[in-house]
């Protein structure tokens, strides 16, 4: 196989110091070929293959890049069928939690005017039957829930920790995009942003990190660190301290 010979200009084009951090951590090296590649606009492997070759050559070990490669086919297999199993998992649990959310409004309203009867009771020195008909202003409702406990049997679920799949370049795309994600909606502030314009700002607007963003974006919205809503046809994400 003959080695791309711009990613071998790319990697030429680095300092000392960083072509040892590429080699010292494999994770550090696939976040690298995937910045490459979406510049190069070549396929990860071919950058990826095209590096081992070229070090291989320099070091005379090319059963080197063999096993690594074996190793890429490897880590290939299965990521698609995680992040969907991912995505049906935070969709459960924000079912479940808007089901319960749901029911807890409901009983701390009954508790409330209960509550607001029986004081009623105490302080105008009524009867039972003379306030059970009296229903409280929302107002005097909702002043009075910071009150209410509720029973631990209808707490919701707790959010789920995000799920690695079994890719590692999957893993370090969704790291990636976890932080970029934040900083951009920093950016962007009360206005917001959509999924494209989010990757357009971070300028990873390919079908590749497009995939990825899909299941990032739903374990931060169910853990609370971003809050999304529909404008539209569109979806409009923000950060919970620009979000009205």
């Amino acid at each position: 196989m003959d080695t791309f010979q711009p990613a071998i200009e790319e990697y030429n084009s680095l300092e000392d110091a960083e072509k040892e951090a590429l080699s010292a951590s494999p994770a550090l090296l696939d976040a690298w070929v995937n910045e490459v590649s979406d510049k190069l606009e070549a396929a990860p492997e071919v950058i990826k293959k095209s590096l081992k070759l070229f070090i291989a050559g320099a070091e005379q070990a090319v059963e080197k890049v063999v096993a690594l490669t074996e190793m890429d086919k490897l880590e290939a297999k299965g990521s698609v069928a995680e992040e969907v199993k991912e995505v049906t998992r935070y969709r459960k649990v924000n079912e479940i939690n808007s089901w319960a959310e749901t029911e807890q409004d409901l009983i701390k309203r009954d508790m409330a005017i209960a509550y607001l009867r029986k004081r009623r009771i105490e302080s105008e020195n009524l009867t039972y039957q003379e306030v059970s008909r009296w229903i409280p202003t929302n107002a005097q409702i909702e002043s009075v829930f910071t009150l209410i406990t509720l029973p631990d049997l209808l707490q919701t679920a707790k959010p789920l920790a995000r799920n690695p799949t079994s890719s590692r370049r999957e893993n370090i795309r969704q790291g990636i995009l976890i932080t970029q994600i934040i900083k951009s909606l920093d950016h962007f502030k009360e206005s917001g942003a959509t999924k494209t314009k989010i990757l357009k700002y971070i300028s990873k607007d390919t079908g590749r990190w497009r995939k990825s963003f899909d299941p990032v974006m739903v374990w931060m919205v169910s853990n609370s660190k971003v809050y999304a809503t529909k404008d539209g046809r569109s979806v409009i994400y923000y950060l919970p301290k620009y979000h009205k």
